[in-house]
């Protein structure tokens, strides 16, 4: 895949090899030129800064794992980027964040997301004033040339990111067709009761299926449109024990007429699409 005629300075194409190679530099160019806190003294730091989503290119994230510093499960579907690092539910906090030295796994590595050495401050510290960073004073530049040229590598960066994940989002009836552990999203479906079937769910090459909170009627108009002889309409929805094949396959055709007009109107939502929103198309 290559993305080309990114508008950044100098107009230069950017391959697919090169963004991993600006991340990695940006990385060494910010560890030479900012000085800070030590935040893996919890005395200092209680980690606010890594309970916020972060968004990365693909590319990024595939390197993350292929280096074995992370798994696929770390990762969600993304609204600018192509994927966002998941918050962990039990933690609050990045998947990436270790409570082990109380910091971030990809810290000492040179695959750091960008965005995370500068935020919440930004690069707007100059004159190395004490910023508060949530529980800590915020850092000081010590390479105000290293910064300069590392801010202008995160606009590359990002650019990219955003073009790559107009790319991805074009691939997404395609990851419909995806088989995950040998299975289809159809028979994944066809595993499911229609009252606990909650949406599509964009995962990393595949989709998968939404689980509904407590029981749905949202497949109930589905079931009547799509199967209408089925002896357990209109009145034993309920005891239904799996989506069958006939709605199975009308949903999924359905969900790829309307996807079009769902990302238009609601985007592509973290990678949830929720079957209350596509039923405004029904």
């Amino acid at each position: 895949m290559k993305v080309n005629e990114l508008n950044t300075d100098g107009n230069q194409n950017i391959l697919e090899k090169d963004i991993l190679e600006i991340i990695r530099n940006y990385n060494k160019l910010m560890k030479e030129g900012i000085t800070g806190p030590d935040c893996t003294d919890p005395n200092i730091c209680h980690g606010d800064c890594c309970s916020i989503f972060i968004d990365v290119p693909k590319i990024l994230a595939e390197e993350i794992i292929r280096q074995g510093l992370g798994k696929e499960k770390d990762f969600i579907r993304g609204d600018v980027f192509s994927f966002q690092i998941r918050i962990d539910g039990n933690t609050g906090k990045c998947a990436f964040f270790d409570k082990k030295f109380n910091g971030c796994k990809l810290h000492s590595t040179d695959l750091k997301p960008p965005q995370c050495w500068v935020y919440p401050t930004n690069f707007n510290n100059f004159e190395n004033k004490n910023i508060k960073c949530k529980r800590a004073n915020g850092w000081g530049i010590i390479s105000p040339e290293k910064v300069i040229k590392a801010e202008s590598l995160l606009q590359v960066y990002s650019n990219w990111s955003q073009a790559e994940f107009i790319i991805e989002l074009k691939k997404i009836k395609h990851r419909l067709k995806f088989k995950f552990n040998e299975k289809s999203i159809k028979e994944r479906l066809q595993e499911i009761k229609p009252c606990e079937f909650a949406g599509f769910k964009d995962s990393w090459n595949y989709f998968e299926t939404l689980q509904a909170e407590g029981f749905s009627l949202q497949m109930k108009k589905y079931c009547e449109k799509f199967n209408p002889r089925c002896p357990l309409l209109p009145d034993n929805y309920f005891d239904c024990n799996n989506i069958c094949e006939v709605v199975a396959n009308n949903i999924i055709k359905f969900f790829n007429s309307v996807l079009d007009s769902y990302l238009e109107k609601f985007g592509s939502n973290n990678g949830d699409y929720l079957l209350m929103k596509i039923s405004d198309f029904f």
